[in-house]
């Protein structure tokens, strides 16, 4: 399964949720959210981290690679 999102609905928490499906995700997101470089892809991708907000950091989550 592939799910297409838009840029109105980027964030952590939705990303988690749309992930825990098993679906393969593909999200447009705005030039205003920043997606550091951790890792670049022969292809000219890139590896980046959707990093855990503080709130679900005490619970235990951790960071979501993504690739941009």
């Amino acid at each position: 399964m592939l799910v297409l999102a838009d840029r109105n609905f980027p964030g952590y928490e939705l990303w988690q949720q749309a992930a825990a499906t098993g679906a393969e995700l593909v999200w447009r997101i705005g030039k205003n959210f920043s997606l550091d470089v951790d890792e670049v892809l022969k292809d000219g991708s890139y590896l980046s981290r959707l990093k855990v907000p503080r709130q679900l950091h005490s619970q235990g989550s951790t960071d979501i690679t993504v690739r941009v």
